[in-house]
């Protein structure tokens, strides 16, 4: 008997298998079937061996769910809402959106896209416990005279007006100098370093300090203090 190939769609009744206890007698045959299709319209599970397996569509290309050949799926919805999932929402909006379930995220698209996970559900908060930021946000260092605006906590000020004093921010958006807002950092390491210099070791050479207003003289064993006018002040020894 000459193997005959089953065209799914048109030889539906021109081969009938029998069976026994055991086997499909005749199964070798559907391994060379073209395609298959249940139902009708768009409401078909369809396959074939050249794109795969697809649900709701008449192709695969326009139906909302399929599994091609290599295994690579396509959903045109996904809702985990069985036992042992949650549906996640995604919100991408400049409000601050109502958390539907733990996990959700939310994109500020008014902030730089920031994203933030929901901690809770109902979250409507930018704070612990609620919406949380999940994405490092950049360090922005502003060398100004006027106070700034923060973008993020750990921002950097140095007041050029004020002798380059070092300000941090310790929250967003701070305008003010204040606690929470920026905040002074007062670093004395250089203080202290100098300080321990000095106590171990002599000035031999000549510091000026204060564009030569203060004059210590390691040379000549002096200290010379003059104004804008050259009044001068002189401790120590005076060389002709």
């Amino acid at each position: 008997m000459a193997e005959k190939i089953i065209n799914a769609f048109t030889d539906t009744d021109d081969l009938n298998l029998d069976t026994d206890n055991s086997k499909i007698l005749g199964q070798d045959y559907l391994e060379s079937v073209a395609g298959m299709t249940l139902g009708n319209g768009d409401q078909v599970i369809q396959a074939n061996p050249y794109e795969g397996l697809w649900i709701g569509g008449k192709t695969f290309a326009e139906a909302p769910f399929g599994v091609d050949m290599n295994g690579n799926a396509k959903a045109r919805i996904i809702d985990l809402s069985g036992s042992g999932y949650s549906k996640l929402s995604i919100f991408k909006q400049d409000e601050i959106p109502t958390s539907v379930a733990i996990g959700d995220l939310w994109f500020d698209t008014n902030d730089g896209n920031k994203m933030y996970r929901a901690a809770i559900a109902g979250a409507n908060e930018i704070t612990t416990g609620e919406w949380e930021l999940v994405v490092a946000t950049s360090i922005t260092v502003f060398a100004q005279d006027a106070i700034p605006t923060s973008l993020a906590i750990g921002d950097i000020w140095y007041d050029t007006n004020d002798n380059n004093k070092v300000y941090r921010a310790a929250s967003v958006g701070a305008t003010t100098i204040a606690i929470t807002k920026w905040e002074l950092l007062n670093d004395l390491r250089a203080a202290d370093a100098l300080l321990k210099a000095a106590s171990t070791q002599t000035l031999t050479g000549t510091m000026s300090i204060g564009d030569n207003k203060l004059k210590l003289d390691g040379v000549n064993v002096r200290i010379t203090m003059a104004d804008a006018s050259n009044n001068r002040l002189m401790l120590g020894k005076h060389t002709v």
